[in-house]
């Protein structure tokens, strides 16, 4: 009873969520507000099931798994009900966070929060902008950019299926940290993508990889030059690895077999955390209703990605998400604010990696 608690939630109930990444990439942000109110933070999720089946406590890191006790929960001041931090406005309002706009305690008059403030939040910087500002000090300490990687670390490590699958598609492809490239496609993004475009999008990803390795970057491509695809359908990660092996990246790979039916890649589609397989929907909980084993590849694609020393990417946060937990999260390229990426036919890649 001495204590208060901030518990990030995704329950049954909640009309919506977001993605792997807008739920948890705002963990610096979290952990600050968590500071500032002095509650204890935790993560609870029932949709589309526990978050401990993806991720765990790392050991000597944050015990985030509600409840902490198991008589935390049965008593009614305990209880998850109404929403009572249900925007980020609200949750800044609580932090002392003001960016210029004009914000009364009357705006948030509705906002009661107990011993548990459960807390449903989406925000397109996911906090970031928030934590630079409430830093201690702008000039010493670091930014939210720079901390993620040590914040993350702290928190969450990968579940046994979830690192199994990791450490076995990385020897299956031959990648070892910071020794191979990635390449993030996010094809259907509100609206689904046309075939012909997604095949566009695609080699513009990988065309986009060369230009800024080779041209901004001065980092020399290898035809050895492991390449590894992440996308959100399989039509787009197929078209990324044929073209970049067309290109004379032979050691382009993907989790997506090369050769499978349009039935095939039906059945086992990438989902969405919120929306299963229908990546645009509207009411996303309607689509919810999978075997957990089915998300898995959401966060092994992501801590692979992360591995990878450079990055193109698209649209959305999960690119990005795994880029702040590689190495240098410099490395790292817009595929979608470079439209028009080139690869010359005359261009050679370099022997060696």
């Amino acid at each position: 009873e001495q204590y208060d608690y901030l518990v990030i939630r995704c329950l049954r109930q909640d009309r919506k969520c977001g993605g792997a990444a807008d739920r948890l990439k705002p963990l610096p942000y979290f952990i600050l507000a968590a500071h500032r109110l002095k509650r204890l933070l935790f993560f609870f999720w029932e949709r589309p099931t526990r978050l401990e089946e993806f991720l765990l406590p790392p050991e000597g890191g944050l015990n985030w798994t509600w409840p902490p006790h198991p008589m935390v929960g049965a008593g009614k001041a305990y209880r998850f009900q109404l929403i009572p931090i249900y925007t980020m406005d609200h949750l800044d309002y609580l932090i002392g966070y003001n960016p210029g706009r004009v914000i009364t305690e009357h705006d948030f008059s509705t906002v009661k929060v107990g011993k548990v403030a459960s807390v449903l939040v989406q925000s397109h910087f996911h906090g970031m902008p928030e934590y630079n500002k409430l830093r201690t000090n702008n000039e010493t300490e670091v930014s939210y950019d720079q901390v993620f990687r040590d914040c993350w670390h702290a928190v969450f490590a990968p579940a046994p299926p979830i690192q199994q699958r990791i450490d076995e598609r990385m020897r299956r492809f031959h990648l070892q940290l910071d020794q191979y490239h990635a390449v993030h496609i996010r094809s259907s993004y509100h609206t689904n993508a046309k075939d012909r475009d997604v095949e566009g999008l695609a080699k513009n990803a990988v065309n986009c990889l060369f230009k800024y390795l080779t041209q901004q970057r001065q980092i020399p491509l290898s035809a050895d030059t492991p390449v590894y695809v992440a996308a959100d359908t399989r039509m787009a990660a197929r078209s990324a690895v044929n073209h970049a092996i067309d290109r004379g990246l032979k050691n382009a790979c993907t989790s997506v077999p090369l050769n499978a039916t349009a039935d095939e890649d039906q059945q086992d589609a990438t989902l969405h955390l919120d929306r299963g397989t229908k990546l645009a929907a509207r009411q996303p909980r309607l689509w919810t209703a999978h075997d957990k084993s089915r998300y898995y590849d959401t966060f092994v694609d992501m801590y692979i990605l992360a591995q990878a020393r450079c990055i193109t990417m698209n649209v959305g946060n999960y690119g990005k998400w795994a880029n702040l937990l590689s190495n240098d999260y410099t490395c790292e390229y817009s595929h979608m604010k470079d439209k028009k990426c080139q690869w010359p036919d005359e261009a050679r890649l370099v022997v060696g990696w």
